[in-house]
């Protein structure tokens, strides 16, 4: 197992269609299992509450929502997720791509090196 300690995982969320919703329970779950203390930011930002119906948040997880018709702000939601963030190491993932932990962990031994 992978120990995500002092990692947490943002993303943005717009669950526009089926599929994305499908990817986002597929990420989450992915790294409930590969990996220790995983913690996930999710900012969603659409015309009603999805996510808390497509996967189970966890006391570890944040989960904030933002009331939003047409247009949407991926940056803003980025944003609002590094604030509610508790470790200082962020990945930054979207609903469509599953990066594999030994990377991550790769990169943030990294960061954790370099002042």
């Amino acid at each position: 197992m992978h120990d995500f300690k002092d990692i947490t995982i943002l993303i943005f969320a717009r669950i526009d269609n089926e599929e994305r919703g499908k990817n986002l329970k597929a990420i989450t779950s992915f790294y409930r299992k590969a990996c220790t203390n995983v913690k996930f930011v999710i900012s969603e930002e659409d015309s009603e509450m999805k996510v808390p119906d497509i996967i189970d948040l966890t006391e570890n997880d944040v989960y904030t929502f933002t009331l939003s018709s047409d247009q949407w702000n991926k940056c803003e939601g980025y944003n609002k997720a590094i604030k509610l963030a508790k470790t200082n190491i962020l990945v930054f993932n979207d609903v469509d791509v599953i990066i594999h932990p030994e990377q991550i962990l790769m990169t943030a031994d990294k960061l954790q090196q370099d002042d």
